[in-house]
């Protein structure tokens, strides 16, 4: 590691840490996040089996949509943060 380098690529304009994450790179995992469970989501459901309510119904369907936006509004975030780099 150089002189002036951040530790584990973290944030170079932190005063406090220098190993800090990053905003953008906080940004990145948060979005990875949502995806990995959306795609995880159907197992979990086949795991925990059919729904027993409308109530549950609803809960699993919000999820679902929660995820999905979720997911596409970090990846909007992300894309215009990259634009502007």
């Amino acid at each position: 590691m150089m002189d002036g380098e951040p530790m584990g690529g973290g944030n170079p304009e932190s005063p406090l840490r220098p190993d800090a994450p990053s905003p953008h790179g906080m940004l990145r995992w948060a979005e990875m996040f949502f995806w990995t469970s959306l795609v995880l989501t159907p197992l979990v459901y086949w795991m925990n089996g059919p729904t027993v309510s409308r109530e549950q119904t609803y809960f699993r369907i919000a999820v679902v949509a929660l995820l999905a936006v979720g997911g596409l509004s970090l990846r909007l975030c992300n894309y215009r943060s990259n634009r502007g780099r």
